[in-house]
């Protein structure tokens, strides 16, 4: 997910053992990109990408989303390229306890 000015957000078991990685965008452009942070507590990485393409920079938020909030997923699931899912928020959230 592209959150402005070249920064990338994806999951860290995404770029596990990495600390460069290729960005693929959905127009079918490639960019090199560098791992900036990865957390695996919250499976979080953030990336730089080289040679930044001008994008749309998806909005973020620290709130919760409210239940029944529609959401769209997209990723690259076992080499599926640009899955889309579709759904809502079923419920408020809630601790789950950690491995």
């Amino acid at each position: 997910m592209h959150i402005g000015g070249g920064v990338y957000l994806t999951a860290a078991h995404v770029v596990a053992g990495v600390t460069a990685i290729d960005v693929k965008l959905d127009t079918g452009v490639t960019l090199k990109a560098t791992v900036l942070v990865m957390d695996n507590d919250y499976d979080l990485a953030i990336l730089m990408a080289d040679g930044h393409m001008p994008r749309v920079a998806a909005p973020l938020s620290c709130d919760a989303p409210a239940p029944h909030t529609s959401v769209r997923l997209i990723g690259n699931p076992m080499a599926v390229e640009f899955l889309t899912l579709r759904g809502h928020i079923a419920g408020a959230p809630r601790r789950l306890a950690r491995r």
